[in-house]
């Protein structure tokens, strides 16, 4: 009996940390919402159908801006002045629309469903940008479209273009800024040999790009030029199916993380806090200051950073005060508002924000 229990009990004590292995340890879900297992999600199973939506939005895009004054100025006629301004307010809307997309999918919808609806809009966008290609032939062949004669041709197809167009830039807005994250999301930072393969993930993100780039401003291009418009929009309409196909048809090996809000708006609850607190003073012992600790339920998967001394203005949305212990303290549990008070990462992701200002 002595022998099988010195075999037992080590055994027994194995299985935690077993099991623990198998986990990621940045607080990843699967699709159905439980742990996400090792072996089973995430790394390059995963990041290969990444790369490949990756690769199939910048070529749509790529495709469509690169000779898009020449279908304003040769198709719809407009001036190469007017022309060159249309698409600069529209590419300016296209960067700029990432800023809602980010906040949506950090606060609301996490970055999957916020790609995979984007992309959605997107390919509505690609396909009314070639419809206003069909247009005129669709009347040179006797189909009938109620309002549209020959001589108001021009205007539908400069307002079906458009509506494809900013269709398109909230589709970007939705998966540019989510895509690389959610790509790196795959890797699971506490395991060395996946955060060595991050690195990779990276670099083959940014050879997509040229890649398409290249392939966007010769292939595409001549398609549009020796094909006719028609083609030559569909053509980047049917490669961002392509990409959304690829993103969902892998949607069971992805890597999930929780939304945690925006970050903009924990930025803005530090400043609050800190100036609500401006007349306390700092404790000599920064130890004091408040943080949660590791095994917290709801610092999972979040990267501690240690606190620094500079910047120390910022460092008073930590202080806890008497209405703070007073809070911990109630008979019923009161959630701590993080307007009030804030943790040591949370003031050291504001400072490395503000470090990077060219102060």
């Amino acid at each position: 009996m002595a022998s099988a229990g010195e075999h037992t009990v080590p055994l027994l004590a194995r299985l935690p940390a077993e099991a623990a292995e198998a986990y990621t340890t940045d607080g990843s879900l699967d699709f159905n919402g439980n742990p996400a297992l090792k072996n089973r999600t995430g790394g390059w199973r995963a990041c290969r159908s990444v790369l490949g939506t990756e690769f199939c939005y910048c070529l749509a895009f790529y495709g469509i801006s690169y000779n898009l004054v020449t279908y304003l100025t040769g198709v719809l006629g407009q001036s190469n002045v007017a022309a060159a301004r249309n698409v600069s307010t529209w590419q300016a809307t296209c960067f700029l629309m990432p800023l809602g997309g980010a906040v949506v999918a950090d606060s609301y919808c996490g970055r999957y469903r916020t790609m995979v609806v984007s992309c959605f809009v997107g390919v509505a966008g690609m396909l009314m940008t070639a419809f206003s290609a069909y247009l005129p032939l669709l009347v040179e062949n006797g189909v009938s479209i109620r309002g549209l004669t020959s001589s108001n041709m021009v205007s539908v197809q400069e307002f079906v273009l458009f509506l494809g167009l900013y269709m398109i830039a909230v589709g970007l807005g939705g998966l540019r800024p989510c895509l690389m994250s959610f790509g790196a999301d795959q890797f699971d930072d506490g395991d060395p040999s996946e955060r060595l393969t991050k690195g990779s993930f990276f670099n083959w993100y940014v050879f997509n790009m040229s890649c398409t780039s290249l392939i966007s401003s010769t292939g595409i291009v001549w398609v549009q030029d020796h094909y006719g418009w028609a083609l030559g929009l569909t053509v980047p309409a049917v490669v961002l199916a392509v990409g959304l196909s690829c993103l969902v048809a892998a949607s069971r090996t992805y890597r999930f993380q929780r939304t945690r809000g925006s970050p903009l708006t924990r930025v803005c609850q530090v400043v609050v806090a800190a100036v609500r607190k401006c007349g306390v003073e700092l404790p000599a012992d920064s130890s004091l200051l408040y943080d949660m600790p590791e095994d917290d339920l709801a610092m999972k998967g979040v990267e501690r950073i240690e606190h620094t001394t500079d910047l120390r203005f910022f460092d008073k949305a930590t202080i806890v005060v008497a209405s703070d212990k007073e809070v911990e303290a109630a008979a019923v549990p009161v959630p701590r508002s993080p307007w009030r008070l804030c943790i040591v990462t949370q003031v050291e992701e504001l400072k490395i924000l503000v470090r990077m200002l060219p102060l």
